[in-house]
């Protein structure tokens, strides 16, 4: 009897303790509301998590053939660390159920900033980065020491090798992957494919990465990316400091201008590039008043742009409206080839700064399907895991239609 008591109370405190984690998870993030004005948001889902592990930093892609792929770092220990896998993973039922992951690179460093696109011909490219960042900022800094044994699986020589942005191709489905080549530089959301059938890259090399010049790089691919040449890059304004500048995107919008936005650590408002001769001269980046960072760009049917960005904690003492405060993924929608954003449309709150890249894929009846990472809240071993939002936008406007076409 003692011991079915005993046994009662172990329970009761068991259950009592996960209930607790539980509620603690839910202050992690909750849905957005509903209805924002004619947007309609649906309810977070989780899609994937490994347990005891981190994930993050996904890139979704809605194939012509109507499959869902989404490539992300895994396998992880935390934010920074040796380990990162850049996995994939693929639904063929909108989003509903997922597949198991796919390993698709696994060097001796921390593969990581995963992006995928996919050409007219059907072949997938493959954008991604493989970092050292975590010999400076976590062994040095005498934290993890156990990391220091991933240093005996490869050489000096074999980590500056892999160490850098790359791209590979692949003409069968995402199961094969031609021998990397290096790519203009850190993109966490890959390249973007013309209208004209060429491939265009912006990155942001640092530490003279890929043995190029620390900036913001402009490059392109004329032959399916098997090879990249930088034509160009983007200038920062006067009096800033290139080390506040990061993870930059691109899209082609409708009337063929090339819109590209840099994350700003400086005060955490995105900036935004223009170029309007296919890549070869740009705009100085300019701040627009969009708060949050980074952000994927992505042309839509109706030729609107859709703009989806994550906002983390602030920088202390800005000058900031009580809505900029607001945690979570977001997006915005711009009629204009953007020129201008319409007001923000909240996917997602958040309560904790470790989460976000939230990115965008078009189903056929023109809602959204939005996946990010987010922590998920519960005790070890659970750390992060991927999620979705699937949401319908406010339907187009028939003048923006008319002026479109026009363009």
């Amino acid at each position: 009897m003692r011991h079915k008591c005993a046994s009662m109370k172990i329970f009761l405190f068991a259950f009592l303790f996960f209930c607790l984690h539980c509620a603690s998870a839910k202050c992690m993030y909750e849905n957005a509301p509903a209805v924002q004005g004619e947007n309609k948001i649906g309810n977070v889902e989780l899609v994937f998590w490994q347990d005891g592990k981190y994930v993050g930093w996904p890139t979704v892609l809605r194939r012509k053939s109507g499959e869902l792929l989404v490539v992300f770092s895994g396998h992880r220990d935390g934010h920074v660390c040796p380990y990162g896998k850049v996995q994939m993973i693929r639904s063929r039922d909108e989003g509903k159920t997922w597949s198991l992951p796919e390993t698709l690179v696994n060097s001796p460093l921390d593969d990581r900033d995963a992006g995928i696109i996919e050409l007219e011909n059907g072949n997938l490219v493959l954008f991604w980065f493989n970092s050292h960042a975590y010999i400076d900022k976590v062994l040095r800094a005498g934290k993890h020491p156990e990391y220091a044994s991933s240093l005996s699986e490869s050489t000096e020589r074999e980590r500056l090798e892999h160490c850098g942005s790359f791209s590979a191709v692949s003409a069968s489905d995402g199961l094969k992957w031609s021998f990397p080549v290096r790519t203009c530089g850190i993109s966490p959301h890959g390249g973007s494919l013309l209208k004209n059938g060429k491939i265009i890259q912006v990155g942001k090399i640092r530490d003279n990465i890929n043995g190029l010049p620390n900036g913001i790089h402009v490059a392109e691919s004329l032959d399916g990316a098997k090879s990249w040449k930088i034509i160009s890059g983007i200038k920062i304004p006067e009096g800033d400091k290139l080390s506040d500048y990061w993870e930059p995107h691109v899209v082609e919008a409708s009337n063929g201008d090339l819109i590209a936005q840099i994350r700003c650590h400086k005060d955490s408002y995105l900036r935004q590039s223009v170029s309007r001769d296919g890549g070869k001269t740009w705009s100085v980046a300019e701040k627009i008043d969009v708060v949050g960072f980074p952000s994927h760009l992505k042309r839509l049917k109706d030729g609107r742009l859709l703009m989806t960005y994550s906002r983390r904690k602030l920088p202390a003492g800005g000058d900031y409206r009580p809505s900029d405060r607001q945690m979570g993924q977001y997006a915005r929608l711009s009629c204009d080839n953007g020129k201008t954003w319409g007001k923000e449309i909240a996917l997602c709150l958040s309560f904790t700064h470790d989460m976000g890249y939230p990115t965008s894929a078009e189903l056929p009846n023109g809602d959204i399907i939005t996946v990010f990472y987010h922590n998920m809240g519960l005790p070890p071993p659970k750390k992060t895991g991927l999620f979705a939002v699937r949401w319908t936008p406010e339907k187009i406007k028939q003048r923006f239609m008319r002026a479109t076409c026009e363009q």
